[in-house]
């Protein structure tokens, strides 16, 4: 068994622990709490992971 650095395995828990990018705010059953403007419901969300905030989703349908 090759040894491994401690570098290289916390990069892997690291990894695996990561939130999902982008979250659906209709998989997760929380349509009520999408946050609104000009009457449109943002029901994708991002993720940045740099801030911890969640950023509406340009990319997906509202």
């Amino acid at each position: 068994m090759k040894p491994i650095r401690l570098k290289d395995f916390t990069n892997r828990v690291n990894r695996a622990k990561r939130a999902l990018p982008v979250l659906d705010l209709r998989k997760l059953n929380l349509v009520h709490a999408a946050p609104m403007e000009d009457d449109k419901a943002f029901l994708t969300l991002r993720h940045d992971p740099a801030t911890g905030t969640l950023f509406p989703s340009l990319g997906a349908p509202h």
